[in-house]
């Protein structure tokens, strides 16, 4: 795992992208009035539209963008992620450890590509953040996902250990020591009216013939035997379908993990 062990006071945005050219644009719009210390760190996952020269446009304004090409293939959030050991090198959580193992800055916010400041994000940043706080803190925040979809998360931190697995998605670890704070007002939009992207569809990298991996693409095939297909984009959380499957998911986990298929592991 990539940590820094000493940060500078500051914000890092740490942002997971793939194919989302059109979102960032108004993504960076939203961040371009932050005044404190603060950089976007943009990870371009197997991108093959505009997103980097949208990145790079940016740069060019003075926007604080890092940007980073990682390539690895990685199993998705949903029965990819379940399937596949936390700290297999193609694991999600392994991903997103890189990721924010890159930042420079104290606090990291967990910032989706499709996301949109609120003014009262940045004036709540700007104004009331303590930059150089070295006590572990957690900012539980308000995210409009569209519809009727409300997220309270915490996606803003200082607390930071690790990425692990928890079932279908990766878990952040932090200092249990942290005190958290919950932020009511609306802090984050979500601009992606779709909860399928078109890459999805893509059949697992463990399953296709030139990067297959038996081991998991066995526990794959046992998962679907048992619990039946994974629906599409099963794992978003402003999915109607979720919870029904999510049920049936959970009362097979004693058998599953027979066949070595673990939550955490």
């Amino acid at each position: 795992m990539t940590q820094h062990i000493n940060r500078l006071p500051g914000v890092s945005f740490v942002i997971r992208a793939r194919n989302e050219a059109r979102a960032l644009f108004d993504n960076f719009v939203s961040l371009r009035d932050i005044k404190i210390p603060h950089e976007i760190v943009l990870v371009l996952h197997r991108c093959t539209d505009e997103s980097k020269t949208v990145a790079e446009v940016w740069q060019k304004q003075g926007l604080p963008i890092r940007i980073i090409e990682d390539m690895t293939l990685v199993s998705r959030a949903g029965y990819e992620t379940l399937v596949t050991p936390a700290l297999h090198p193609n694991s999600l959580p392994e991903f997103y450890n890189r990721a924010f193992g890159y930042a420079r800055y104290n606090w990291l916010f967990k910032w989706d590509a499709d996301f949109v400041a609120t003014d009262y994000l940045r004036d709540f940043i700007n104004r009331e953040l303590a930059i150089a706080c070295v006590e572990p803190k957690a900012y539980r925040l308000h995210c409009d996902l569209g519809g009727d979809v409300v997220c309270h998360e915490e996606y803003l931190f200082n607390a930071w250990l690790w990425y692990g697995k928890h079932y279908c998605w990766e878990y952040c670890h932090q200092k249990e020591s942290r005190e958290v704070i919950k932020l009511e007002p609306l802090s984050i939009q979500s601009i992606s009216p779709k909860i399928i992207k078109s890459y999805w569809a893509a059949p697992p990298w463990f399953v296709a013939e030139h990067t297959r991996d038996d081991v998991l693409a066995e526990k794959y095939e046992k998962l679907i035997d048992l619990v039946g297909p994974e629906p599409p984009a099963f794992a978003r959380s402003n999915n109607p379908d979720f919870q029904a499957h999510w049920e049936k998911l959970l009362a097979h986990m004693p058998e599953l993990e027979k066949h070595g298929i673990f939550a955490t592991r």
